[in-house]
């Protein structure tokens, strides 16, 4: 009888051929494509069993974001200080203020600037006026929209119950006519 190392293989180099055999019959298969010509096209079972990995390494990566980067983040932008700076970078002596000050302050610069009547900063030389905040605009547009679409709604409304009317009074007046209305036949 013969053993492995007479045709010069050992255990382990048998077991290796073995699962490389069973892994390329699993998951790669021969195809002929429009020409005949003879491909190596993965299998359904390798599709599936990638996508079950991809599933189970996003699960993982989320388990861990969730746990671990995210909050990281969020105690990062909480403790970031802000240092306004000249264009060289260097410290131009105004206080350093966190993150959400700094949004609180643009904020409040945005709705204070002064705008013309279309919410627009007037370019320099420009003929339009900033007469108003942008707030006093945006409240003012805001105002015009609410009161436009209020009497839109009315009219709309005030239509339909003339309209409504007016086929009562003609339904009304149609049946006095036919009721007053004689019919005389006569023959001759």
């Amino acid at each position: 009888m013969m053993d492995l190392q007479d045709i010069g293989m050992t255990q382990q180099e048998l077991q290796e051929r073995v699962v490389a055999a069973v892994v390329e019959r699993l998951f790669r298969r021969e195809r002929l494509d429009e020409d005949g010509e003879a491909y190596t096209d993965w299998t359904e079972f390798e599709r599936r069993i990638e996508l079950a990995a991809a599933a189970a390494i996003d699960a993982k990566v989320e388990e861990l974001a969730t746990e671990h980067i995210i909050p990281r983040i969020n105690q990062l932008v909480d403790d970031a200080i802000l240092v306004r700076t000249s264009r060289f970078g260097e410290e131009r002596g105004e206080p350093a203020m966190t993150l959400n000050e700094y949004f609180a302050t643009k904020a409040e610069e945005y709705l204070t600037e002064m705008v013309d009547i279309d919410g627009q900063v007037p370019e320099r030389g420009s003929y339009r006026r900033a007469d108003r905040t942008r707030l006093v605009h945006l409240v003012d547009k805001h105002l015009q929209y609410v009161i436009a679409k209020a009497g839109k709604d009315l009219l709309q409304a005030a239509d339909e119950r003339i309209i409504e009317a007016m086929k009562d009074a003609m339904t009304k007046q149609m049946s006095q006519i036919a009721a007053n209305l004689k019919v005389n036949v006569s023959t001759q």
